[in-house]
C-alpha cells in the first residue's frame, strides 16, 4: 500500500511539470492565441488590444474603410470557432477595470474586458457581491454576457439577467448605451455573439456580500433523475455531476448563511489525495484511454475528499475551484426543465446502445427563464445538459456529439454558444422564434457585415 502511495506522488509531481508547461500560454498576460483546449490559434500578429474608446472606434472605421471582418475576443474560453476573424480580432484586455460603484443601488460598473474573478474583486471591495457566477470566472464580461454564460439556480437567470446597462460600440462605430427600458434592442443585445458590437462597459445589479454553505453527497443517478425537481427546489443553488460508468451522482447543494467562513482542520493526507486527483484528471486529458476506470475510481472515494460541507464567501463557493486547468471538450444542450431526466436518461441510453466510451462527467445546471432573444433561456427556464470528454478523437467526437445532439433537438435543446456547436439556421428559427428580429437589428447596426464569420453565417444565415 505505501509503494503504492509512493508511485502515485512521485507521478504527480514529475506529470506537474509536464502540466505546467501544458498550460503556461493560459496563463500568459495579454491576450490569448489559442481557445481553451488548444484547438484554435488566433494569430498574434492580427490582434489589437486597443485602451481607449477612440482607439477601439478607430480600429472598426479602418477595417469598415478596407472591408476586413472583425471579430471580438474574449479570454478564449470556447470550443468553438465563434471569435474567429479572417482579418483582425479586436481584444479589451487593456480596456478593463472598474468605472463605478453606486453602493446606494449596489450596482457596479466595469469596462467590457474585465475578468469575471476581478469583477469579484471589486464587488467585495465595497461590501457587494454577483447573485450568480459560472462555474469558471477566467472570461471576460463582455465575453460571457455575450454568450449567454450562467450559473446554477432556478431561482436566477443568466448573466445578462443582471445587467443594467451596457455600452456598445457598432459596425458604424457608433457607441450605443442601452438601458433595461429599452426593451427591444436591449433584450437583442442581451445575447448578442459578438454581432451587434464590441461590448465595451457593463453595469451590473449585485447585492450585498453574502457567504454560503455548500454540502456534497453522492447519490445514486436513478434517485437523482427521479428528485430532481425536489432536490433543485430544496436549495437556492443547486447542480449534479454524473458519472457514466457508475451511474453516481454528485449533487452539490447550496444556500446562504450568517455563519462566517471558517477552515477546516488540517487534513494532510486527505489534502494530497485532492492534489494527486487533481492531477490524475491533467493524466485522463493526455491519455484518454485511461478515464473510464479514473473517474469511477474519482467518484468511489468522493467522500474523503475535503470540503463535503464548507463556508465561505459566494465567489469562493460559486465557482469551481480550479487546481489544475485541465484539456477537455464540451458540449452543452440546455433543454426545458420539466424534460431533465428524460432527456438524461435518453442520452445514456444511447451511450450504451453505440457503446461509446464516454471518459468524463455530465454536468446539470438549472437556470431560469429570461427574455433575451438569442438567450438558451428565452422564455423558459432550463435544465443544462454539459457532456465533456477528455482529448476525445475524431471518430468518437462525431459519434459522441452528433448522437447527443439528435437526442436534445426533440426536446427543443438549445446549444450554449460558447461550445461544440452545430445548427442550421432552419433548426436556428425554430430554436430561436425571434431570429429574424435579431437579424433585423444586427443589419440596422453593422450595414457593412464587418462582425460576422463564416460559423455565424452558416448557423444564423446572418
Amino acid at each position: 500500500m505505501l509503494s503504492c502511495f509512493l508511485w502515485i506522488f512521485s507521478f504527480t509531481i514529475s506529470f506537474t511539470a509536464y502540466s505546467i508547461s501544458q498550460m503556461s500560454q493560459h496563463a500568459a498576460n495579454g491576450p490569448p492565441i489559442t481557445n481553451t483546449d488548444d484547438a484554435i490559434f488566433y494569430d498574434p500578429e492580427r490582434v489589437f488590444a486597443p485602451s481607449s474608446l477612440d482607439d477601439i472606434r478607430g480600429l472598426i472605421h479602418k477595417a469598415r474603410k478596407n472591408g476586413h471582418k472583425v471579430r471580438p475576443l474574449g479570454s478564449g474560453h470556447s470550443w468553438n470557432t465563434m471569435a474567429v476573424s479572417d482579418d483582425i480580432y479586436i481584444s479589451l484586455y487593456n480596456y478593463r477595470g472598474l468605472v463605478n460603484v453606486d453602493t446606494d443601488r449596489k450596482q457596479i460598473t466595469v469596462r467590457g474586458g474585465t475578468r469575471l474573478w476581478e469583477l469579484n474583486r471589486y464587488a467585495s471591495k465595497y461590501g457587494l457581491a454577483m447573485t450568480i457566477l459560472p462555474s469558471i470566472t477566467n472570461q471576460t464580461i463582455g465575453g460571457a454576457i455575450a454568450t449567454g454564460t450562467h450559473g446554477s439556480g432556478i431561482k436566477y437567470g443568466s448573466l445578462s439577467s443582471f445587467v443594467v446597462e451596457l455600452e456598445l460600440i457598432t459596425g458604424t462605430g457608433k457607441i450605443l448605451t442601452l438601458k433595461r427600458n429599452d426593451t427591444r434592442l436591449f433584450d437583442a443585445a442581451g445575447v448578442s455573439l459578438g454581432l451587434l458590437g464590441i461590448i465595451t462597459k457593463v453595469t451590473l445589479q449585485c447585492e450585498e456580500a453574502f457567504n454560503l454553505l455548500e454540502v456534497r453527497h453522492t447519490y445514486s443517478l436513478q434517485h437523482c433523475l427521479d428528485q430532481y425537481k425536489d432536490i433543485v427546489g430544496s436549495s437556492q443553488y443547486v447542480k449534479f455531476w454524473i458519472e457514466f460508468n457508475s451511474k453516481a451522482c454528485a449533487v452539490y447543494t447550496v444556500n446562504r448563511t450568517t455563519e462566517e467562513p471558517r477552515n477546516r482542520p488540517p487534513q494532510p493526507l486527505s489534502d494530497i489525495l485532492t492534489v494527486i486527483l487533481e492531477l490524475f484528471q491533467l493524466f485522463f486529458s493526455v491519455f484518454p484511454s485511461t478515464a473510464n476506470t479514473g473517474m469511477k475510481l474519482l467518484f468511489k472515494y468522493a467522500d474523503v475528499l475535503p470540503n463535503q460541507i464548507r463556508t465561505d464567501y459566494s465567489f469562493n463557493v460559486l465557482p469551481i475551484p480550479n487546481y489544475i486547468d485541465e484539456y477537455h471538450t464540451e458540449a452543452e444542450f440546455a433543454v426545458p426543465y420539466d424534460d431533465c431526466s428524460r432527456a438524461i436518461s435518453d442520452v445514456l441510453r444511447v451511450k450504451d446502445e453505440h457503446n461509446i466510451p464516454l471518459n468524463h462527467i455530465i454536468e446539470v445546471r438549472f437556470v431560469k427563464g429570461d427574455s433575451f432573444w438569442l438567450s438558451n433561456e428565452y422564455q423558459r427556464d432550463n435544465c443544462h445538459v454539459t457532456l465533456l470528454l477528455h482529448n476525445p478523437s475524431d471518430y468518437y467526437t462525431r459519434l459522441y456529439f452528433n448522437t447527443y445532439y439528435q437526442i436534445v433537438l426533440k426536446y427543443g435543446g438549445r446549444p450554449h454558444w460558447g461550445k461544440v456547436l452545430a445548427m442550421s439556421p432552419d433548426e436556428a428559427r425554430r430554436l430561436y422564434p425571434k431570429l429574424d428580429e435579431f437579424i433585423e437589428v444586427y443589419r440596422k447596426l453593422d450595414p457593412d457585415r464587418i462582425f460576422a464569420n463564416d460559423l455565424l453565417e452558416s448557423i444564423l444565415g446572418v
